[in-house]
């Protein structure tokens, strides 16, 4: 006669619970590192194995994915990568085209422009709002000779 089997044994929920955290081995986890795939049950274990490991804890972003693993989550999280590259070279346009420029100069009101000059000479990046930005219309810093 066959014995009789126990549901809660073969239960891979089970199985799962069991699973034990990889830096204490006393409880089982409940979180797994994005960057390593380490399995930790606390916030203590998790700062251990990052002092531990050097993991940053971030997934990275630019590893192959199979194909046949490749699915929408995936295809958004690339697409999020691509929108971030985007912003960070058009903030690095923007940002490069009103530094140091000679035109930006040019069209500030003469009090301004001292100022924007004196700081140049003085090595001092002074960053100004566009023209047509509050902020432009509140600032009323010039330089007096």
């Amino acid at each position: 006669m066959e014995k009789p089997v126990d549901e809660e044994e073969n239960c891979p929920v089970k199985e799962f619970k069991r699973a034990v955290c990889e830096e204490c081995r006393e409880n089982p986890f409940k979180y797994k590192c994005p960057g390593c795939g380490l399995r930790s049950c606390s916030l203590p274990c998790v700062k251990v194995h990052k002092e531990r490991t050097h993991c940053t804890g971030k997934r990275n972003r630019t590893q192959f994915v199979p194909l046949s693993q490749f699915d929408e989550n995936w295809l958004i999280s690339d697409y999020n990568m691509l929108e971030e590259v985007l912003r960070m070279t058009e903030s690095a346009r923007r940002s490069r085209a009103g530094a140091g420029d000679s035109k930006t100069a040019r069209f500030m009101p003469s009090g301004k422009k001292a100022l924007y000059n004196q700081a140049r000479n003085r090595n001092t990046n002074l960053l100004l709002q566009p023209k047509g930005m509050s902020k432009n219309k509140i600032n009323r810093s010039y330089y007096d000779k």
